[in-house]
């Protein structure tokens, strides 16, 4: 049992509460790929991974969890991961720069 910040019990998950999202997700990016193909990563992936999150957003409520404290926890997460985000994009945006001027084919000859 764990205690939020208003001082109500919130219960811990249940197996059935970590499996269902899990297999949820399976479900769901399986039948986009067997519908869409290789067009599934343009949005259909997408949206089974919110639709997931709503999942798991309606089981910690089940569970007691408040919402603002859902919010808060999230916001922290978010936080924690910005910084290797931004580097990933700055990387990413120097291989792309240097793949269109010709530094890499450059190499690669």
């Amino acid at each position: 049992m764990s205690d939020d910040s208003r001082g109500s019990v919130a219960k811990e998950p249940s197996l059935a509460d970590a499996l269902v999202p899990l297999a949820l997700l399976a479900i769901l990016i399986g039948g986009a790929i067997a519908l869409y193909g290789i067009a599934a990563l343009a949005g259909p992936i997408q949206v089974a991974l919110i639709l997931c999150c709503m999942v798991v957003a309606l089981i910690v409520l089940k569970n007691g969890h408040k919402w603002q404290m859902i919010q808060e926890t999230g916001q922290e997460a978010l936080s924690s991961v910005t910084s290797a985000i931004f580097i990933l994009l700055a990387v990413g945006a120097l291989i792309g720069t240097w793949n269109m001027s010709g530094t890499i084919p450059s190499l690669v000859y």
